[in-house]
């Protein structure tokens, strides 16, 4: 059994897991802060809001846009492997097909009512017809994505693929530059989003909601008459009750005489009493009854009535109402594509993901190249 070469197999399989491990949280946070900056910028705001998501939210956006990739990536790379070309070439026709698609497969999947949807005729239409804004931000995203892929290839592979012929200052500025390159390239993505979504019909953006189809003529139904409700509403105002039909009575035996002959005298009020002066007691009257009775007195206001306070709006109905205002979208910037976009990552509430990102991928291409300076491939 030879122990150096158990030795090196351990030592391998350790830094390919530890790889794997890292580059798991890393690309899981970029993929997070990515798609942050992506919405948050093709809604028009300029200030990015960091919801603070938990980790494991993370791995779900990792596997999110790496299945977009992949969906473009595999026919493009079988595309450009049945030219014939070497391998360098190969690679490089697959980054060019994702530079050119992976963005309208991206927008068409966050605008679409199900993610499962890469290709909306709707994005592609709105990119045509804002096509000096769709050239600009793709050349701007080529130079990022050239700058980057670059930096990267050199820390990693070197000029002299086995060798280190660079010096390792270029894993720290590859770092940097994958950090800074990935949250310019969402910002401006947002932006263009954000310019061709603005003109639309709706006025929305291109995320939040699709022109609306021209609706049909509704055709007028005919009103039928209504049946009367037999329900009973006790708070209705009584209306003139029908006469009643009355059934003739059925002749009865005439009733047997009263023996004690018919009543004398009236129920009704005597003279003397209907005609009492107010401050005699009318006959029959007690002493308590006599009493006088005082009249109430009214008090006439000498005052003006003070105005009422103000009512004070709760926190809560206050929101509700900002909730249910329509939103106005704000106006767009002298240059759209540059001002607020290659300063964003240096942005006060930006810096903090600006360097988690760094520092994680610094160790990502640390690893890397310290793996394939062991094991070259």
């Amino acid at each position: 059994m030879d122990i150096a070469a158990a030795g090196a197999l351990i030592l391998f399989f350790s830094i390919l897991i530890a790889l794997i491990l890292v580059g798991l949280v890393v690309f899981g946070y970029a993929a997070y802060s990515f798609l942050v900056v992506l919405s948050n910028t093709a809604v028009g705001n300029d200030e990015v809001i960091w919801p603070g998501e938990p980790i494991q939210d993370w791995f779900f956006k990792v596997w999110y846009l790496g299945w977009l990739v992949a969906v473009w990536a595999v026919p493009a790379s079988f595309v450009v492997s049945l030219v014939g070309l070497p391998r360098p070439f190969i690679a490089v026709g697959v980054a060019a097909c994702l530079w050119l698609l992976f963005p309208v497969g991206l927008l068409s999947s966050l605008s679409a009512e199900s993610q499962l949807v890469v290709l909306r005729p709707f994005i592609v239409l709105q990119l045509l017809k804002h096509l000096g804004a769709s050239l600009r931000f793709y050349v701007s995203s080529g130079l990022l994505v050239g700058v980057c892929g670059t930096l990267v290839y050199a820390a990693v592979f070197g000029l002299n693929y086995r060798g280190l012929d660079q010096p390792l200052i270029l894993i720290p500025l590859a770092a940097v530059a994958c950090a800074t390159g990935g949250l310019i390239y969402a910002r401006l993505l947002g932006r263009t989003a954000f310019m061709t979504g603005q003109s639309s019909s709706d006025k929305s953006s291109v995320l939040e909601a699709d022109t609306p189809a021209a609706e049909k003529p509704r055709q007028k139904k005919k009103l039928r008459a209504r049946k009367p409700s037999r329900a009973f509403d006790p708070w209705a105002v009584p209306g003139e009750e029908p006469a009643r039909k009355t059934k003739p009575t059925p002749s009865r035996a005439p009733l047997p005489e009263d023996p004690y002959g018919p009543a004398e005298g009236t129920y009704e009020v005597l003279a003397e009493e209907a005609f009492a002066p107010p401050g005699k007691p009318r006959p029959g009257q007690g002493a308590l009854e006599q009493e006088e009775v005082e009249p109430y007195a009214v008090l006439v206001p000498t005052e003006p009535p003070s105005k009422l306070p103000s009512p004070v709006t709760p926190g809560s109905l206050k929101f509700e109402e900002e909730l249910a205002a329509p939103r106005v979208l704000p106006p767009l910037p002298d240059m759209p594509l540059v001002t607020g976009v290659y300063s964003f990552p240096f942005y006060p509430q930006s810096m903090g993901p600006w360097g988690t990102l760094a520092v994680g991928l610094f160790g990502v291409i640390a690893l890397s190249r310290l793996l394939v300076y062991l094991y070259p491939f």
